[in-house]
């Protein structure tokens, strides 16, 4: 028996109660709640207006506020904003770009979702937000309740350090605390949902003591089936292309991927989210150095299973070694743990695996279930959507690095990367997600002009930003700066950006090859070298967009832009840091970064 032949309502019914629905807002969906428990109490059933004449009890809303670069804590903020619709408490929902810190002032319930960026930076859109937060002249608020979920990488030295932050800050302007701060890892799903719960469920509860309303039971009719991070869809591998040509020491694919029957939409500017697998290899390696056969229980299933599929084996955090530390006691990790060894401890961290920890500080005995215990969960892998829906119907394209390198004398293996390039094949399934990422867009102009810069993997998302602009016909010159190794084994996709200059749809590419010459070069000395040109675009309203590495790259590509707006605005280089943030605010100025 189907879930929906358990209502008391048949489908056309119930079709049209869900297209009612949608087109209520919050307050609205409260007050029909009421109106039909009245009328299942045994109430007369009279006119919407009679029943309207009713005051209706004011229901407090909830602030919920997020601060994102690639849309995880977005998610986490709609998750909540779910939530509480369910209890007929009403929301505001934004990024914090799009809010003036000025009305925490007047603000009742809050919720701040916020992640932590490179090295303890705020995402390019929440910088404004945070120093207005920080700053001498921040709002009070004593009227506030508000609770603090932070985002991080526990690889990173200053992890989850914004949500920390905003706590505290919060706290010293006045507000009361409703949970305390949760710090998630990039395995954060499990306390996610914990928190959206907990936090839900307390706020209506004190909704509720406050001024009792009905809750609505609309949540009972069943939704259609959708393919998300928690119900990944199984994508069919199509395609598989080696992108770098002989002799080349880079090992780029094209990955082509069926979102066929699966409702899957993505737009240029997402990533696609693909669950992984560790390696065999670095799976048995682990089992002999711990001694294990691979069947022992760890959590309910074979360590073999855990390791390969459940637990992140490949990378360490300080949370991780202080967790092991307590079945090692060892008086080396002890001192690298200590607070002001931070920096110590994370040059220690780089280049290391679990297999590194366990056979350096080895404990005899050690039961699979208590090592799993120490480990962060195996986190899917993002990569930029490199294709449009326009151009290629029912499938993704993804542009994978495939990384390899050795350190500390044992070859490693990127979790994903690997995966894609070696360990399945073509017709196998991949559990697939998009992950939507609003702060990498066309401009909505399709008449705006482009420069984009990709140097390596970061060109992937432009081959899409040009492809939807192809489809659409869409009039905006565009400009593209590449760089990679060797112009003769390394320019991906060579074939493609030829095209699209003898059809006109690229303006101009300029490339950087940075080992073709004595001396190296980088998409930055390119676009010094067209810096009046580059200038005169943005003067024109061009939209700039960079993706792949932060590290470097875009840090670089950064200053330069800075460099480029100082000298040929006429500007000192405080004003041009401002030009360029003020590029940002109108999303004019975007990244892709990682």
């Amino acid at each position: 028996m189907s879930s929906s032949s358990l209502l008391p309502l048949s489908a056309d019914q119930i079709a049209r109660l869900e297209q009612l629905v949608s087109e209520l807002a919050p307050s609205q969906v409260a007050w029909l709640g009421g109106y039909l428990t009245g009328i299942g109490a045994g109430g007369a059933v009279g006119s919407a207006q009679q029943a309207a004449i009713a005051p209706a009890v004011a229901v407090p809303s909830v602030t919920i506020l997020y601060m994102t670069q690639t849309g995880n804590a977005e998610g986490v903020a709609n998750d909540l904003a779910a939530a509480l619709k369910a209890h007929s408490i009403p929301v505001v929902l934004s990024d914090v770009a799009e809010f003036s810190a000025k009305k925490l002032k007047s603000v009742g319930y809050l919720a701040l979702i916020a992640s932590t960026y490179g090295e303890g930076e705020p995402p390019d859109t929440g910088e404004d937000f945070y120093n207005a937060v920080m700053g001498d002249r921040a709002a009070k608020m004593a009227d506030a309740k508000f609770a603090v979920f932070g985002l991080g990488d526990s690889t990173y030295e200053f992890f989850c350090k914004l949500g920390a932050d905003f706590d505290s800050r919060f706290e010293a302007l006045g507000g009361t605390r409703l949970l305390d701060r949760v710090d998630c890892d990039v395995d954060y799903d499990d306390q996610a949902a914990e928190w959206v719960t907990t936090l839900s469920e307390k706020i209506a509860a004190e909704v509720a003591a406050a001024a009792p309303a009905p809750v609505s039971a609309l949540s009972a009719i069943p939704a259609s089936t959708q393919y998300d991070k928690k119900n990944p869809f199984p994508a069919e591998l199509s395609e598989r292309i080696l992108l770098n040509g002989r002799g080349s020491h880079k090992e780029v694919y094209h990955i082509e991927l069926s979102l066929e029957d699966s409702g899957l939409s993505h737009t240029p500017g997402d990533s696609i989210g693909v669950v992984s697998q560790n390696s065999n290899v670095v799976v048995e390696a682990l089992q002999g150095a711990m001694g294990w056969s691979g069947t022992e229980d760890a959590d309910g299933s074979p360590v073999s299973d855990a390791l390969k599929l459940t637990y992140d084996i490949t990378s360490l955090s300080p949370q991780v070694l202080e967790k092991y530390n307590a079945f090692a006691q060892s008086d080396t990790l002890t001192d690298l743990l200590q607070a002001e060894k931070r920096s110590e401890l994370m040059d220690y961290i780089y280049g290391r695996e679990v297999i590194d920890i366990v056979t350096e500080f080895p404990v005899s005995g050690l039961a699979p279930a208590d090592l799993v215990g120490c480990l962060r969960k195996l986190a899917p892998r993002l990569f930029s959507v490199a294709s449009s829906l326009k151009a290629y119907e029912e499938e993704v394209h993804l542009t994978v690095g495939a990384v390899r390198y050795c350190s500390h004398s044992r070859e490693r293996l990127g979790v994903c990367s690997t995966f894609l390039a070696d360990r399945v094949d073509i017709g196998d399934r991949l559990p697939t997600y998009v992950h939507a990422n609003k702060n990498f867009r066309l401009p909505a102009d399709p008449s705006a002009k482009m420069i984009m810069v990709g140097p390596g993997t970061g060109i992937a998302p432009f081959r899409a930003f040009l492809q939807d602009r192809e489809a659409d016909g869409a009039a905006g010159d565009n400009w593209l700066f590449f760089g990679d190794q060797h112009a003769t084994t390394d320019f991906l996709y060579q074939l493609e950006w030829q095209r699209f200059l003898k059809s006109g749809l690229l303006s101009q590419m300029d490339v950087a090859f940075s080992r073709d010459q004595d001396h190296k070069i980088y998409v930055q000395h390119r676009m010094q070298e067209h810096a009046a040109q580059l200038y005169a675009w943005l003067q024109e309203g061009a939209y700039f967009y960079v993706c792949g590495d932060e590290g470097n790259m875009a840090h670089d590509v950064h200053n330069t832009l800075v460099d480029i707006v100082a000298k040929h605005g006429g500007m000192a280089v405080d004003a041009a840091e401002e030009h360029v943030k003020n590029l940002q605010r109108d999303k004019r100025y975007q990244r892709d970064v990682y």
